[in-house]
């Protein structure tokens, strides 16, 4: 017999993933529409809304046996670590600028899932971050954080 706290989580998930489409749909609902090439403002927003609910309800409605999955400690550990990755390069973002938090993030991320050689633990970081930044801020002209590559570019 599943424990009882497995019927409700069955019903958790789904239900968030609901009202957060719910909540896009509503915070969406003063952009402006669609120009003749583009689904403006409003449009990706509510198609990944639309797809949250879909989803939502889809888990909602999923029947079957549910197998009930225990994580070991490791795992556990691999998660906590992971979020702590993410709310790290959060705060860092703005002050330090995008190259170097992306790099750490990219080399912790690679430590997590088990890579241990130095030569990619500092190569894929590294050249990701400065490929992805020229391509979004040169190429792209889409606006980076520069933290203190800000006083290099001028």
């Amino acid at each position: 017999m599943a424990p009882p706290w497995n019927a409700l989580t069955r019903y958790v998930g789904p239900s968030i993933f609901i009202v957060l489409g719910i909540a896009v749909i509503l915070s969406t609902a003063g952009l402006s529409g669609q120009g003749p090439s583009d689904p403006g403002a409003d449009g990706y927003p509510r198609i990944i809304a639309v797809g949250l609910i879909t989803l939502g309800v889809m888990l909602l409605l999923q029947r079957g046996e549910q197998k009930e999955v225990r994580l070991a400690r490791p795992e556990i550990l691999r998660v906590a670590c992971a979020f702590a990755l993410l709310v790290g390069y959060y705060f860092m973002l703005k002050s330090l600028g995008y190259i170097l938090p992306t790099t750490v993030l990219i080399a912790g991320g690679l430590l997590i899932m088990g890579v241990r050689r130095l030569r990619p633990l500092v190569l894929v970081p590294t050249i990701f971050a400065i490929a992805t930044f020229f391509l979004f801020y040169v190429v792209f002209g889409v606006p980076l954080p520069l933290g203190q590559i800000e006083k290099v570019l001028q």
